[in-house]
């Protein structure tokens, strides 16, 4: 697996623990669009929200 692989899976699991995408966003402070984004290949998490998402 590679980082944009795990990265998009612990969005997902983050999702499924807080309840949807949407509040997982809204914890963050971003859009879900945001989140959008960085699942995507050779995107990334920015640093700032790694530690609130593990």
């Amino acid at each position: 697996m590679n980082s944009s692989n795990d990265a998009a899976h612990a969005l997902e699991k983050a999702g499924e623990i807080v309840g949807s995408q949407k509040r997982l966003a809204a914890l963050l402070g971003v859009t879900k669009g945001a989140l959008g984004q960085w699942k995507l290949p050779g995107r990334h998490v920015p640093a700032q929200y790694c530690g609130v998402i593990e």
